[in-house]
């Protein structure tokens, strides 16, 4: 019993230790979260920085699509001038959260909490090589990679509960890649694009607006 306390105290000591606050704050411009999107690791934390006038609320998928403001019941939120959201409050997936007094002018974020053991981070791949176009898009979209060793990938597709919809075959390449993609009779909201190598996966996110 006491070997199995002592495991449980260091795997949470190893959690807390390698845990990270990623930052986000409102542009130039007022009316924006900046960066729009980010992915975190289970276990790390966010911090908002924001002007006077910002707050954040969390809100349902069906919500953040509608520019609407309607809390999530126990979601996140933060007071105005921002503040820190810790890691009980951001579970595996994907959060929602718009701007309470802005939302309906369309100051929404998008916040992806990973779990690192599952192996869906970045790698060797540089997550800056990897280009989606046109994104927002209606379905029809091109990925391209840029300087990529050789290796062998396969492209995926899910939605934000993990569902897969779209699946390439393994391709080898080496150097730069395009492919272009078409989802058809797809519903509006957010997904996933995984490019999956030997060394892991890379996830992109990708808005269709059809």
């Amino acid at each position: 019993m006491k070997k199995k306390l002592f495991f449980l105290a260091f795997s949470l000591y190893s959690i807390v230790a390698s845990s990270t606050t990623t930052t986000i704050t409102n542009t130039n411009s007022g009316l924006a979260f900046s960066p729009a999107s980010v992915t975190i690791n289970i276990g790390d934390s966010v911090n908002f920085v924001l002007a006077s006038i910002h707050d954040v609320v969390e809100v349902s998928q069906a919500t953040w699509n509608a520019n609407g403001t309607t809390p999530l019941s126990n979601g996140f939120s933060t007071p105005f001038n921002g503040g820190t959201v810790l890691p009980a409050k951001l579970t595996l997936g994907t959060h929602y959260y718009v701007c309470g007094v802005h939302g309906p002018s369309g100051m929404k974020g998008v916040i992806i909490v990973q779990d690192p053991a599952t192996g869906i981070y970045n790698l060797q791949v540089n997550n800056n090589n990897i280009t989606i176009y046109p994104n927002p898009t209606s379905g029809h979209f091109t990925l391209a990679l840029n300087n990529l060793p050789n290796k062998e990938i396969q492209v995926s597709i899910t939605n934000t509960i993990g569902e897969e919809i779209y699946t390439s075959q393994k391709e080898k390449i080496n150097g730069n890649y395009s492919k272009e993609i078409s989802l058809h009779n797809i519903s509006k909201g957010i997904y996933f694009v995984q490019i999956k190598s030997s060394e892991g996966i890379v996830v992109k996110k990708i808005v269709i607006d059809n």
